[in-house]
């Protein structure tokens, strides 16, 4: 026998899936009439492009985690029961009749009931709607900041050897991701990597999880090169996305105005509305990764969505499409949603707490990266890769990294013995470009190389002198399928009395790794000024130097202007740089990273007295004579020898 009662229900929430809500105003419900009980429903996408409509219940209201704020608690039922409050369903519209309680926000974590916090929609407004008038007064959606964003970037190699670890990209505070009150957590932003394995993105997932997304699938997809990447890097910043290129663009809302977009009707689909998947696309172009989540409410080009934030930036400027969900798989911890990006179709430019507002039909700017992989394969080929990376000082580094690693996994690069090398061209929004060559030595090149091999680039996002200064990347990167690598074992110099003027010579011996045991030889002057003191030769790689210039001259290789991060990427030596100085104990002065000769005491005393204004600090030695030999392997090791000058 039919059960009346349900059949009603059924057909009550059916009728409001596709009522249009009454154009004007935005149809929020007042905070002040809720009340446990309340029956209504959520639109949200279970499978395909089309919202489901599910029946929720208003358990009550709780404060929320800031001055002021709420956060309304229900329940769902009907499907919901099965898949649970799902991460992907962030932003999903709840409904009280015609009018928009707010958005699915927060969840349980291993909740047995699909209960979750729902953030007010009168809150989303009131945060959001100063992002769209400061984005239509600029005639632009770019957000990127230009305060010293990390003050404290360290020396260059410091910093590869960090991006190696993993440790060297940047995050919010943790206080800003901090589970709210009555022990619930975001709902999160499923993150789909389309790439190979997938197990170049696992570096990755640190960075994802710092701000907020869930990245919980790795498609095993292969990604597809591009004979002609490396001719296609294209500059899309601040441009007016085309019908051609993105469904969807000047979206009408759903009932909200009344408006219509012919821009959609090309391509078949319908305007964007409350309840229709939205993806942030992270990577597009040969690797694919987006964060899913769901649209609140359409005003116009307007968009408010997610109902809690996307990475707590602020103003933003990101790429968004409407998305399309394949399934969801319930889970015992938090169900998620697996989909993927249809079409682009605006930029996020506001992500507050309460949520992230969206423009339709203005494209955000991103960076281009070209990559070129020399050597691959059985046959020695070469392979052409191009990706558009979300443009962000967040995340733009560990985005870029991920993508070069998914094309050295690809490759099937991803353990064993290797040598890379390297040359990367950064052009910057000056119109400079930063070129740099290096070799680095690996075990596993996919998951720890890329980052050392994009370390220049994030170095320069990562210090942010500038207004966000990258603007397209270039990497050239050939493979070695063995270790090139020698170890300094021996220094030797014919004696170690030596007179001013002195032609002084070096032998160095080097063993190299399964290859056996080579010799140099170089010549260093002893200048003819120099009289009965002790001196010291030093042999060494750039790491070596490094870690004695540290004691020697600290504030040598610290950056303090985008000049200074330029001109150490430029210069500072690469790892198969073998190193050969003469120091004497001289009185010296570094400014702004450049060594100043042998100084009178007085002078050195001048300056060594102004140093505390930042440009100028003293060093403990004098570099007297330098060679430096490019061998074509990786140097490791060094060694000193002292030498007694004569009276």
């Amino acid at each position: 026998m039919v059960d009346t009662k349900k059949l009603v229900a059924f057909l009550f929430l059916s009728l409001l899936a596709v009522a249009p809500v009454p154009a004007g105003q935005s149809p929020a419900f007042p905070l002040d009439e809720i009340e446990p009980g309340l029956r209504g429903y959520t639109l949200t996408v279970l499978q395909g492009t089309e919202p489901d409509t599910l029946p929720i219940e208003v358990i009550g209201m709780a404060p929320g985690r800031s001055p002021g704020s709420h956060l309304i608690l229900v329940r769902g039922h009907g499907k919901l029961e099965e898949t649970g409050i799902a991460a992907g369903m962030s932003g999903s519209p709840v409904f009280i009749g015609d009018r928009l309680l707010g958005a699915l926000a927060f969840a349980f974590v291993g909740a047995k009931v699909p209960i979750a916090g729902v953030t007010p929609f009168v809150e989303m407004e009131a945060a959001l709607e100063g992002c769209f008038g400061a984005q239509a007064q600029n005639g632009t959606t770019r957000g990127i900041g230009g305060s010293n964003f990390r003050p404290d970037l360290p020396a260059f190699s410091e910093w590869r050897r960090m991006c190696a670890e993993g440790v060297a990209f940047c995050a919010p505070s943790a206080g800003q991701m901090q589970t709210p009150p009555q022990g619930f957590a975001h709902i999160g932003l499923p993150v789909l990597v389309d790439a190979g394995d997938g197990g170049a993105a696992d570096a990755l997932l640190p960075a994802l999880e710092a701000v907020g997304l869930a990245p919980v699938l790795h498609a095993s997809l292969p990604i597809a090169s591009s004979p002609a990447a490396v001719a296609s890097a294209h500059k899309v910043s601040g441009s007016r996305l085309t019908s051609g290129e993105a469904a969807g663009s000047r979206a009408a809302a759903h009932g909200a105005s009344g408006g219509t977009t012919s821009a959609a009707a090309t391509t078949g689909l319908t305007p964007l509305r409350p309840g229709d998947t939205l993806t942030v696309d992270l990577i597009t172009g040969d690797m694919r990764m987006a964060a899913i989540g769901t649209v609140t409410w359409v005003d116009g080009q307007n968009v408010l969505a997610f109902g809690h934030p996307f990475m707590f930036a602020g103003a933003v400027e990101l790429p968004v499409s409407r998305g399309r969900v394949h399934t969801i798989v319930p889970t015992r911890s938090v169900s998620f949603k697996i989909g993927s990006a249809v079409s682009e179709v605006g930029a996020l430019i506001g992500d507050k707490r309460t949520g992230v507002g969206v423009v339709l039909g203005h494209r955000a700017s991103r960076v281009p990266l070209d990559l070129t992989l020399r050597n691959v394969g059985p046959e020695g080929e070469e392979k052409h890769y191009h990706f558009d990376v979300a443009r962000h000082e967040l995340i733009t580094g560990s985005l870029l990294s991920t993508a070069v690693g998914s094309a050295l996994t690809d490759q099937e690069y991803a353990f064993g013995l290797g040598t890379l090398a390297s040359e990367i061209a950064i052009e910057l929004d000056d119109g400079r470009v930063v070129r740099r060559n290096d070799l680095f030595r690996t075990l596993s090149p996919a998951q720890t190389i890329a980052a050392e091999v994009m370390a220049p680039v994030t170095y320069l996002i990562a210090g942010t002198y500038a207004t966000f200064p990258v603007r397209a990347v270039r990497v050239d990167l050939e493979l070695t399928p063995e270790l090139l690598a020698a170890q300094i074992e021996r220094v030797r110099v014919p004696k170690t009395k030596v007179r001013a003027g002195d032609t002084l010579r070096v032998e160095i011996g080097l063993r190299q790794h399964r290859r056996g045991y080579e010799t140099h030889k170089v010549t260093l002057q002893v200048p003819a000024t120099v009289r009965g003191t002790l001196l010291q030769v030093r042999v060494g790689s750039a790491q070596a130097f490094y870690e004695w210039d540290k004691e020697r001259a600290p504030d040598k290789h610290r950056p303090r202007t985008l000049d200074d991060l330029v001109r150490l990427i430029e210069t500072y030596p690469t790892d198969e740089s073998l190193i050969v100085r003469l120091y004497a104990p001289s009185r010296g002065i570094v400014i702004r990273g450049r060594e100043v000769p042998s100084l009178p005491l007085s002078k050195w005393r001048t300056l060594s007295e102004s140093a505390t204004g930042g440009d100028a600090s003293p060093v403990g030695g004098l570099i007297l004579d330098e060679v430096v030999l490019e061998l074509g392997e990786v140097v490791l090791g060094g060694s000193m020898i002292s030498l007694q000058v004569e009276e």
